[in-house]
């Protein structure tokens, strides 16, 4: 009986730590996501300088996806721990 509850610890901190480094590949991802959308910004500054154009007047579709990766995680399921 020992032997067992010492092999579920020892399987309960695997756990622990394989899901810690989950987390983090995940943040990693949502982080280069919003990122990547981010870069596309440059090209629209860019584009309002060589036109001449004024500023904008209305929100920019870019804000919200920009923030979508991270939304989408945020609003995933929860598990319970």
């Amino acid at each position: 009986v020992a032997a067992v509850g010492h092999a579920a610890q020892q399987l309960a901190v695997s756990i622990e730590t394989q899901s810690e480094a989950l987390l983090a590949v995940m943040g990693e991802e949502v982080a280069e996501a919003c990122v990547g959308l981010v870069r596309q910004l440059r090209g629209i500054t860019a584009t309002y300088r060589m036109t001449s154009k004024g500023p904008p007047t209305r929100h920019s579709h870019y804000v919200t996806s920009v923030l979508g990766p991270l939304r989408a995680l945020l609003d995933a399921p929860r598990v319970a721990r």
